[in-house]
């Protein structure tokens, strides 16, 4: 069995690098069920196997194959619980890897190319292991790892410090301004801290050479010693880019995992809201492509976001401009995917979020603009027959969710729930007990809900309307005035709420702009906004020239 579990360990060490995931993953699920099925005579023999396998499963707990993560996760709790290293475990279950790492002894993987008397066990093994610590505790607390390319200032220029690792200089070769770290212009930064990791786990210890048998001393030499297997492992891992994998590709690797789960797991949670807050964007976007619909997997990916607030405010912007851009929204990715998102998929995304009780703070610093951007989805899918695509997709989410069978009903529907969540539910009650809701659903009487339902709030909210009032003069100096009617007569409800000393130039040419139309409507909504923009003394004078100007005198006379 001892045997057997060896051979698993080498194979899996060999098929690092390689693009095998499968194997690495049976290989991993293997060695576990070893570990849970050895009787208790291979326990001893099997342990010292465990030690030296478990810097491997450290690194492949970071693989970009999710499930080879997953699996390499689970087996590390199991090495910890079969060596009775409760401390280990515990910080497993807490993921405090950088801990875990520390931890761990010099002979567990990074040095287990060396035969048992090879070194003393005093000073030079707590030296050894004071260097390794220490590099690696760098390592995990340094800020997040990027490639990239050294400037010209500093190729020119090699004995300038690395500001990111001036806290090294003490080590000797480990700086990035040594021979080894400055002779390639393009060495990245994970590859000096690799660099430095293997010299700080081989420095003033006494390596074997296989081939003579001899032992050789590296200290105060200038060549990297030749690496064991498990600092092969380390030194591919940071050096390899493919290893750091790409947003996109772990934010479907998550979706796809929990397709077959239940609820989300403490490890997945973590990984979905440090995605959120560190990448919110690529995350919407992938999101978005790969589960329009908001299948069940997706929708536990909103929920876990909008379980934390931070996570709710870095990702709200990004869903507000899909929303935004109907009815499709185009942008690409850091992968290169530039896909059509659906505006309506952002919706569904936002109203699975609204159903979770700690999003509450974070929609309030969103509220205004959350509010238009509805209020925009509920007049566009009423006053325009929805393409073809747009119909199709609907039909789907329909299908999947049983949501109402028209995209405007499910837009009404948010913003009943945007209200709630914002706890404005009288707004909601009082649009109810007068049937606006229903009236805001017809194209011709949509502008006489839009007009209530901007009263209700002025009513009790007046420190709401006024940014809900700045966002819809926004929308409506864009020239497309085919269904401005609905946001004009909003507009005009709440207009005296805005501080016109800084916008009434702007009202008042979107006012002026409207008379022109020929809609009866849209000159009667417009001329009452002129009305309100006259009871300010600053602006009384301009509007009366406006008005006696020979087209609104003929309006007036209409």
């Amino acid at each position: 069995m001892c045997s057997l579990s060896q051979s698993l360990q080498e194979l899996l060490g060999d098929a690092d690098g390689k693009d095998n995931s499968h194997v690495q993953l049976l290989c991993i699920q293997f060695f576990c069920k070893v570990m849970e099925l050895v009787v208790d005579e291979g326990k001893k023999p099997l342990k010292t196997i465990v030690n030296k396998s478990l810097y491997t499963l450290l690194i492949y707990c970071h693989d970009e194959n999710w499930h080879v993560a997953k699996a390499s996760r689970e087996t590390l709790l199991g090495a910890a619980e079969f060596l009775k290293r409760r401390h280990l475990k515990q910080l497993l279950k807490e993921e405090q890897l950088s801990q875990f790492a520390e931890c761990l002894p010099l002979s567990s993987g990074c040095v287990r190319s060396l035969p048992d008397g090879a070194l003393d066990q005093t000073q030079e093994e707590e030296l050894a292991r004071g260097h390794f610590h220490k590099t690696l505790k760098k390592f995990w607390k340094s800020p997040h790892i990027r490639r990239r390319r050294t400037s010209s200032a500093e190729a020119k220029d090699p004995a300038k410090p690395d500001l990111g690792l001036t806290e090294l200089q003490a080590e000797p070769d480990v700086r990035p301004e040594s021979a080894e770290c400055s002779e390639d212009p393009d060495t990245s930064v994970t590859e000096t801290w690799a660099k430095a990791l293997l010299t700080s786990v081989t420095e003033d210890l006494a390596i074997t050479n296989t081939e003579n048998e001899e032992t050789q001393g590296i200290t105060n030499t200038n060549t990297t010693p030749t690496p064991t297997m498990s600092q092969e492992l380390i030194f591919n891992y940071f050096k390899d880019p493919s290893q750091q994998q790409q947003v996109p590709a772990k934010v479907k690797n998550i979706h796809q995992s929990l397709l077959s789960q239940v609820t989300v797991d403490a490890w997945l949670h973590v990984d979905i809201v440090k995605l959120a807050e560190e990448h919110p964007a690529d995350m919407v976007l992938t999101l978005l492509r790969c589960a329009p619909t908001c299948d069940r997997a997706a929708a536990m990916i909103w929920r876990t976001i909008g379980s934390l607030g931070p996570a709710v405010e870095k990702v709200m912007p990004a869903l507000l401009c899909v929303m935004e851009n109907w009815p499709l929204h185009s942008m690409c990715t850091s992968d290169g995917d530039d896909t059509d998102v659906f505006a309506l998929a952002a919706t569904l995304g936002l109203w699975v979020i609204l159903q979770v009780p700690e999003s509450h703070e974070a929609m309030n610093l969103y509220s205004s603009r959350l509010f238009v951007a509805l209020l925009f989805l509920v007049v566009i899918t009423t006053q325009q027959m929805p393409p073809e695509e747009v119909d199709n997709f609907w039909r789907a989410c329909w299908k999947e969710h049983r949501l109402p069978s028209k995209p405007n009903r499910f837009a009404v529907q948010a913003m009943k729930a945007l209200l709630c969540r914002l706890q404005w539910d009288h707004v909601v009650v009082a649009m109810e007990r007068k049937r606006g809701w229903d009236v805001m659903l017809c194209a011709r009487t949509q502008h006489y809900a839009m007009g209530l339902l901007a009263r209700e709030m002025r009513r009790v909210l007046i420190p709401v309307c006024s940014p809900i009032a700045l966002h819809l003069l926004r929308h409506l100096n864009k020239e497309e005035p085919r269904w401005d009617l609905p946001f004009l007569a909003f507009l005009v409800e709440v207009l005296d709420c805005l501080d016109l000393s800084e916008c009434s130039e702007n009202a008042l040419q979107i006012m002026t702009r409207h008379l022109q139309s020929k809609s009866r409507e849209m000159h009667r909504v417009a001329l009452r906004g002129l009305m309100v923009l006259g009871k300010d003394p600053a602006m009384e004078l301009h509007v009366r020239e406006e008005l006696l100007q020979e087209n609104c005198l003929e309006t007036m006379e209409i």
